[in-house]
């Protein structure tokens, strides 16, 4: 079974003078997510709005192989250069994981190298 992963895109402000770009950019993204899960390359994928900040976070997560395929694909790294060029403190993240059991093997590694520190 492959791991389970996530990548988390985050942003902030709206460059200014970009504000529609922007929501074009988010629309874009929102579709080509959809079609990656309809292809089942992901299994789902949840924007967010920050409460307390301009900005938000966009979580994909998935069979992390697959998800790391689709970071190489030219369309993501287009759109993602674009959405750089909209808004403010734009990040990507890995993580793998998404349930205690799928954390056992990366936390068992993560014992054995603290082990050697020791």
């Amino acid at each position: 079974m492959m791991p389970q992963g996530a990548i988390v895109y985050t942003w902030g402000k709206v460059v200014p003078g970009r504000a529609e770009k922007a929501l074009e950019l988010f629309q874009e993204s929102a579709e080509m997510f959809d079609g990656f899960l309809k292809n089942n390359q992901i299994e789902g994928h949840y924007p967010y709005l920050s409460t307390n900040r301009d900005g938000g976070m966009w979580l994909v997560h998935g069979q992390l192989e697959l998800l790391m395929a689709l970071q190489g694909l030219p369309e993501v790294q287009v759109i993602q250069a674009r959405v750089q060029a909209a808004v403010t403190d734009w990040r990507a993240e890995w993580y793998v994981g998404g349930s205690a059991e799928e954390l056992g093997d990366a936390m068992a590694m993560f014992g054995e190298i603290a082990k050697e520190f020791s």
